[in-house]
């Protein structure tokens, strides 16, 4: 009797051997197609990494769980939630509960929409133009003395005054608040 158990055993192991076709993508590439040769580690990693199997449209997608992944860069970014870190779409049979490999037509829909729910990498070595802050050009140097002497501190006081509101009613009028 238990030799017929252990060689029940054996068989679904031997069974869980069937390779699957998955797509993986990795923070900031593009995702690709990988053979997962034996299921059953599959799912001793989901289990012992705790992963979390989330559904995405007709598939599924496996990542890490949020415990583990706050050190993580965003890889996808889907309505009312973001996947950090790497991640897996797998097809999983509902009613047998066992993952299955994604067919071609899947592997080329759900890598141009990983693609398109990729975050936008801005390249570091682009220079932004720096903007000229609005009120630069209507503000007068005070560094030098062709405005104001420097003796007098209440003239240079007023002249600050002035100028402040002058900025001041500049910015409101090329807002549109001065009708009210």
């Amino acid at each position: 009797m238990k030799k017929r158990i252990r060689k029940q055993k054996r068989e679904i192991k031997t069974n869980s051997k069937i390779s699957i076709r998955v797509l993986y993508k990795k923070v900031g590439q593009a995702p690709e197609v990988k053979i997962i040769n034996d299921v059953y580690k599959l799912k001793k990693a989901i289990m012992q990494r705790n992963l979390d199997i989330l559904p995405y449209e007709k598939l599924f997608i496996i990542c890490h769980n949020r415990k583990t992944n706050s050190h993580m860069f965003p890889n996808i970014f889907l309505p009312f939630n973001r996947i950090l870190g790497d991640l897996i779409v797998v097809n999983i049979d509902r009613k047998e509960r066992e993952f299955k490999s994604i067919s071609q037509e899947d592997i080329i829909w759900y890598s141009q929409d990983l693609i398109n729910k990729a975050p936008r990498v801005v390249s570091k070595n682009v220079k932004k133009p720096k903007m000229k802050p609005y009120t630069d050009m209507y503000e007068r140097g005070f560094e030098d003395n062709r405005y104001y002497k420097t003796s007098n501190f209440e003239k240079t006081l007023i002249s600050v005054l002035v100028n402040l509101e002058l900025v001041l009613a500049s910015i409101l009028k090329s807002n549109g608040d001065d009708k009210k």
